[in-house]
């Protein structure tokens, strides 16, 4: 079992001391006292003490972050492409990931693959107050860090806030969940596995990698995800991916991406 801490930033007030220690009795975390130490110095000291951390969360004025090691930059949660995205739907009404997806108004979709939540939080705005998504995520280290930046993260794009908001995270295997769901009790169930290929090399992307559960995609989750569902299943991946056609996608084609979307209306069948 993997053993984590929670402390405050350096110049972390009573009231982030105090998250700091609801959030670790919430996730069964040890409190430590910061006392201005850098993230290396509490490092040292839990090891000193013979603690053996695997990761200190740190609560700060405007975010949560993770650090598995003094030398690694941590994991935190922002909306990263959400925020462009979300005022480009509302603006032109239009979104590659909502085309292929087919979301209406009411639409209960699932994220099989949550991570950060950037396409959860497109699938919300895009579903509307009455619908709702489900965000199932396999590493516990991100399904903390977004679920609560989910809830919690602020800025001035309301619409976009409301959606974010509307998102149930759980962290899970995503076929153990799927399979245990009811026949046709979603309208959407959509899957973004982590590419073999990286598109984007940027610092978020391989801080999440790092930390990300790395199964592969099976058959199994996408029969799960055609008998829950009553529209359909939605893939996306990188365009020279083999997953399309071996699980009998059809790929919708953007000629000017290497992100492609592969859909399988509920009636095609099984794997």
């Amino acid at each position: 079992m993997m053993k984590y801490y929670i402390t405050t930033s350096r110049n972390g007030g009573p009231f982030y001391t105090e998250r700091a220690k609801y959030l670790g009795n919430v996730w069964g975390m040890t409190y430590v006292e910061r006392k201005h130490a850098s993230i290396a110095e509490l490092f040292r000291i839990l090891l000193y003490r013979k603690s053996e951390p695997d990761g200190i969360f740190v609560v700060g004025e405007q975010r949560v972050e993770l650090y598995r090691a003094p030398d690694e930059k941590p994991l935190f949660f922002h909306p990263n492409t959400a925020m462009f995205r979300a005022k480009h739907l509302i603006r032109h009404g239009s979104d590659p990931l909502i085309e292929a997806a087919g979301v209406k108004k009411g639409d209960r979709i699932v994220d099989a693959t949550l991570g950060m939540g950037a396409d959860a939080q497109i699938l919300s705005l895009a579903a509307g107050e009455k619908g709702f998504v489900t965000g199932l995520e396999g590493s516990p280290d991100i399904a903390r860090i977004t679920s609560l930046g989910l809830k919690s993260y602020e800025h001035d794009f309301t619409p976009l806030k409301k959606a974010m908001r509307r998102i149930e995270v759980y962290q899970v295997n995503h076929v153990q969940w799927l399979s245990a769901q009811p026949d046709q009790s979603v309208d959407i169930v959509y899957f973004d596995p982590m590419f073999h290929e990286q598109i984007n090399k940027s610092d978020g992307i391989s801080i999440m990698r790092a930390h990300a559960v790395m199964n592969e995609l099976t058959g199994e989750a996408v029969n799960e995800a055609l008998r829950i569902s009553r529209k359909r299943v939605v893939l996306k991946d990188h365009f020279r991916s083999s997953r399309f056609e071996a699980f009998g996608f059809k790929r919708t084609v953007r000629k000017s991406s290497k992100v492609h979307y592969g859909i399988l209306d509920h009636s095609g069948g099984s794997i």
